[in-house]
């Protein structure tokens, strides 16, 4: 083996452990996605737990200075707010599946191309070191934007809100 055979090797080496991170930080994100929806789950339990307990404590007061008006108005305001809170949660569980759904087609589409160069490299040893390099360029490009997709799903995962609200503060 000459030293650009062995370094086409290394380099499609270093690509295969590539789409194995890529592989495994799709799980990640799969796992997120499900941890989005158990907290989806809870936070609706816990809704409808404060549903009940504001209907309890509605059935409770008898306080004659309250009157019919109030209470319809303070319920209307937290069946306005627990609905915007069930709102917000469908938007960003659709969010998540959509940037879930669109990273594996990327990865798909990344798979595809790294097979697709895996297969001249078989076929054509003969290959200059220049046009190596141009498919490494273009490999590292796409690596480069599946990263950066990758950064944004994070980004928008609710423990980044969280922290970019505190940062804000």
């Amino acid at each position: 083996m000459d030293r650009s055979s062995s370094k086409v090797m290394l380099d499609n080496n270093e690509w295969i452990r590539a789409l194995g991170l890529i592989e495994s930080n799709s799980r990640a994100l799969a796992a997120l996605s499900a941890q989005v929806q158990s907290e989806r789950r809870e936070n609706r339990q816990r809704i409808e737990s404060n549903s009940r307990a504001i209907a309890a404590l509605g059935e409770k007061v008898t306080d004659t200075e309250k009157t019919d008006k109030e209470l319809i108005k303070a319920n209307s305001k937290a069946i306005g707010n627990l609905t915007q809170v069930i709102g917000q949660l469908q938007d960003g569980q659709a969010m998540l599946t959509k940037l879930l759904s669109e990273q594996q087609e990327l990865l798909k589409e990344f798979r595809e191309i790294v097979k697709e160069i895996l297969k001249r490299l078989e076929q054509s040893q003969t290959q200059t070191n220049e046009d190596l390099e141009t498919i490494a360029h273009e490999l590292i490009g796409m690596r480069d934007v599946f990263l950066n997709m990758q950064q944004e799903v994070l980004s928008m995962l609710p423990d980044a809100e969280q922290k970019q609200q505190s940062q804000s503060d």
